[in-house]
């Protein structure tokens, strides 16, 4: 009797529809976010032109995760060159994202020059 039953109890279940219990989400909620790209970085440089002119600064990026993401965020908003000075260059996932951007701004006309 097990035999019979269940390889027909399978057949059954495999034959049965399933109800659908929501209703298919047709609605595109993203469509009408829009993004408002930020000006230029020399354009917000401008308001502070004239005291880099007249000074020199520095600001050390002591943490690897700020470090990568303002390194992406330069490499992204540069406009003529970047020139980068590198000790070691990995080829690691935080050495594969620095190329990335590093080759997406040579990609857009950027002068990328690598000191390793």
């Amino acid at each position: 009797m097990k035999v019979i039953f269940l390889p027909a109890l399978v057949l059954w279940m495999a034959c049965s529809s399933v109800e659908q219990k929501y209703q298919p989400i047709t609605t595109d909620f993203c469509g009408d976010i829009q993004s408002v790209a930020p000006p230029p970085l020399s354009e917000q440089l401008d308001l502070i032109a004239d005291s880099l002119l007249s000074k020199t600064a520095v600001y050390s990026l002591q943490e690897g995760d700020e470090a990568m993401i303002n390194r992406a965020w330069l490499c992204a908003s540069a406009e003529k060159t970047i020139d980068v000075q590198y000790f070691i260059f990995s080829s690691d996932n935080v050495g594969l994202i620095a190329v990335d951007y590093l080759l997406r701004a040579a990609d857009r006309g950027v002068q990328v020059r690598v000191i390793v």
